[in-house]
């Protein structure tokens, strides 16, 4: 943007209040302030590599998230209108679901007596 570094902080945020790690299937704020030297108004150009992202030339956006666990990428070219440019990736933390124990290798879904007496003739599994 200039010869200045320029400062950039990215916020997400749920119903107005700051998230780390977003839910599969909500709509998060993405912010972006920038603070630089000059004076001149900023463009902002967002786009993502997931459905859901509305875009605008603003600071802010919001984007409704998959509703898998699948961590967006999106991306915003800030520029100042006089060739200066900064461009963000920025990928979407999402909750995954816990890990869960494996199941059963076997699971016996009813008490049938004949069943259990057959498997334990033939010494279990």
């Amino acid at each position: 943007m200039s010869n200045a570094a320029s400062r950039v902080t990215v916020t997400l945020r749920h119903r107005g209040e700051p998230i780390t790690v977003a839910k599969p299937g909500s709509t998060i704020a993405i912010e972006v302030e920038v603070q630089h030297k000059h004076p001149d108004p900023l463009h902002y150009r967002w786009t993502s590599d997931s459905a859901g992202l509305v875009a605008a030339d603003a600071p802010s956006v919001t984007m409704t998230l998959p509703s898998t666990p699948f961590a967006p990428h999106v991306f915003v070219e800030i520029s100042n209108g006089k060739g200066g440019f900064l461009d963000l990736a920025i990928t979407i933390p999402v909750e995954t679901p816990a890990s869960q124990p494996p199941g059963p290798f076997l699971k016996i879904m009813g008490d049938n007596a004949n069943l259990f007496s057959i498997l334990n003739d033939n010494a279990g599994l």
